[in-house]
């Protein structure tokens, strides 16, 4: 299946050159781009492909010779000064500008965007990070794995953490989370996925979509809610992996473990840990039970990493937790 196709058109060809570049080298973008300085060939692409998004530079906008596109996005040096057309400033970074087309393409999404089946929609495996222990490195091991995985494969990482700590430790205030899509889910919006892609932000190439910063609406979100977004994922999203970083909502709805492909539990060998570990292997990896084959239990040396500034989390694949993922992935033939 293909991508969606995004135009380009900007007369200032270094400019449309590396934006397409630098789009196209994202694995789960939704959007092919083709990239144009010359109007009339793109007149003649138009005319023999549908183009789901033009972006156009307000220099090469012609009111009297427009070209067909589901929807328009103009392109401006500084403030906005189309009134027909969105517009978007151009001088920030690609991920900024592309983050501002996915709220244009989300705004008003369509039945015929999924249904049309332009979509890559790859089989998309479900990997759960969880562990009855505390402290004991699963977040920063699931932001390593989610990485390592980006490399070669689309992945989206997603923390259900009650109090994650992200604002703090990224810190960022981000405007926007994963309440907005719980919002959607509730709502019964059919377009969830189109919702939640310009809420992602990149931590080199693993997508990322900030947590809530309440520990209160996490509890509220219901293990058929969690459902509904995943199979949003899995059916409208070109990612191929989705990381969950599931804290201790596993305990309260034992059915999320269910949803994982794989699970990674990181355990300790103080007799406290263990026995948490036993009590919830006897609760639900009982005898009889499959789940029991999905799990790999993890032992993970403490890790001194000075969170510093806010780019820790990438230094994460080249330390020993990026060694025990790489480890992991192929000898789960992730």
């Amino acid at each position: 299946m293909k991508k969606h196709v995004l135009a380009l058109m900007d007369s200032e060809e270094p400019y449309a050159v590396r934006f397409m570049e630098h789009i196209n080298r994202r694995k789960a973008s939704p959007f092919e781009v083709h990239a144009f300085t010359d109007r009339d060939k793109l007149k003649a692409y138009a005319r023999t492909h549908r183009i789901e998004m033009l972006l156009i530079s307000e220099h090469d906008l012609s009111e009297q010779d427009q070209v067909a596109a589901d929807r328009t996005v103009v392109l401006t040096d500084g403030a906005g000064s189309c009134d027909l057309y969105p517009n978007i400033c151009k001088y920030q970074a690609a991920s900024a500008v592309m983050r501002e087309i996915m709220e244009v393409y989300g705004a008003e999404p369509r039945q015929s965007d999924t249904a049309s089946g332009t979509l890559i929609k790859p089989t998309m495996k479900i990997i759960g990070i969880f562990s009855p222990v505390g402290r004991c490195m699963k977040t920063s091991f699931a932001l390593a794995l989610g990485q390592c995985l980006a490399r070669n494969r689309a992945s989206l990482y997603l923390n259900l953490e009650t109090s994650s700590g992200f604002r703090t430790l990224f810190q960022s205030a981000w405007e926007h989370d994963i309440s907005d899509v719980i919002y959607y889910i509730r709502r019964k919006d059919p377009h969830i996925t189109a919702r939640l892609l310009p809420l992602i932000r990149e931590i080199g190439s693993l997508g990322i979509v900030p947590p809530s910063p309440s520990p209160a609406e996490i509890y509220t979100v219901t293990a058929e809610e969690w459902h509904e977004l995943f199979e949003s994922l899995r059916r409208d999203s070109s990612y191929e992996i989705l990381v969950l970083d599931l804290g201790e909502l596993p305990l309260l709805y034992p059915d999320l473990l269910e949803e994982c492909d794989l699970i990674y539990m990181p355990v300790r060998e103080d007799e406290t840990a263990k026995a948490k570990i036993a009590e919830f292997e006897e609760a639900s990896l009982g005898q009889g039970s499959e789940l029991a084959s999905r799990v790999r239990k993890l032992h993970l040396a403490p890790l001194r990493l000075a969170v510093t500034d806010a780019h820790w989390a990438e230094r994460l694949p080249y330390g020993p937790l990026g060694a025990a993922a790489e480890e992991r992935i192929a000898a789960d033939g992730i």
